[in-house]
């Protein structure tokens, strides 16, 4: 299947005192009509800058190059307005947090409403049952009750469902979800969840779904990219990655998780932080953290196939020193 979005070579520098920071660093990756795409790693690995440099919404130090392609389009050659038609209508976010996504003086049905008056030829009142239906889709309780009530009256779990509701208002063809159940209770977690996968599966709807959260990518993800420190260094069918992880970083991810954790009877962390980005290390940017770290890390790695739609950046993959020096991960048999 063709890809609705592929990033070709994106990388994304902030101007900063101490020099340009490289947050994201020549990635590519593409996503599926009616896929969900996981994008995973550390805070501060570029996830979310990744998803803002697709919707245009990146702050005026940020410096891009190379391209987001949206249905045969150029996200990044386009200009303010070509942008503004996009957004919302073809293309929509999910924002982080939802009490500051949502503007605390007007109605949630309200603006909801507007979304569809910006992109749609409909009446007042044809927005406002539309925004009613949509308040029912993601489970708000008497919808038509609750139209007029401010942000402050919901949860924090019915907040997010308000702006799941701004996001499918107006049908789009990709959403792009950046941490939709963080600080949400499970229940609402697997609602919220649930309900992305039935956009998908029912609308041909292409989620990119922004999380540190594995667990939510072996739930819901079709398809998942490891990133470190602004590049992929793991690509592939969610299954393969979280089963047979190849990066050493994507392992110690995998087990630094409360379930093996359990089993060890001990917290796993990744020792160290991610570098700074001003001033990387040569090389793989993991290397300092790295167990298995070698001279050889000091040079890039080429992303290496390992079989069906599976990759790795790691000189261990593509004929460095022997596969035995292998992480912790695969000496505990975890």
């Amino acid at each position: 299947m063709s890809a609705l979005l592929s990033a070709e070579g994106l990388s994304v520098r902030y101007r900063t005192p101490a020099g340009p920071a490289s947050v994201v660093d020549r990635v590519d990756l593409s996503i599926a009509p009616g896929e969900i795409f996981g994008l995973v790693g550390e805070s501060g690995c570029g996830k979310t800058t990744f998803a803002l440099a697709a919707m245009g919404l990146l702050p005026a130090d940020a410096e891009t190059s190379g391209r987001v392609v949206f249905d045969g389009r150029d996200l990044l050659a386009l200009d303010d307005e070509e942008l503004r038609r996009l957004r919302g209508d073809r293309i929509s976010m999910i924002f982080q947090d939802p009490l500051t996504s949502l503007d605390p003086t007007f109605p949630v049905g309200a603006q909801i409403a507007e979304a569809i008056l910006v992109h749609r030829d409909v009446t007042r009142a044809e927005a406002r049952r539309r925004a009613i239906e949509l308040l029912e889709s993601v489970g708000i309780p008497d919808a038509a009750s609750r139209y007029r009530d401010p942000p402050h009256r919901f949860s924090g779990g019915m907040r997010q469902r308000v702006v799941i509701a701004i996001a499918l208002a107006n049908e789009p063809a990709l959403v792009l979800a950046d941490e939709p159940t963080t600080a949400l209770d499970v229940r609402v977690q697997a609602q919220i969840l649930a309900l992305l996968r039935r956009r998908c599966d029912e609308h041909g709807t292409a989620v990119l779904l922004v999380t540190h959260d594995l667990g939510v990518v072996a739930e819901v993800c079709d398809r998942v990219a490891v990133m470190y420190a602004g590049r992929v260094v793991e690509t592939g069918p969610a299954a393969a990655v979280l089963s047979s992880p190849a990066h050493p970083y994507t392992k110690a991810l995998l087990a630094a998780l409360p379930a093996r954790t359990r089993q060890r009877g001990a917290l796993e962390v990744i020792a160290g932080e991610i570098p700074d980005l001003v001033t990387p290390p040569p090389g793989c940017r993991f290397a300092p953290r790295c167990p298995v770290a070698h001279e050889r890390c000091s040079d890039v790695p080429a992303m290496t196939a390992l079989g069906d739609g599976h990759h790795g950046a790691c000189w261990l993959l593509d004929g460095g020193p022997a596969r035995a020096a292998a992480s912790p991960v695969e000496e505990d048999g975890s």
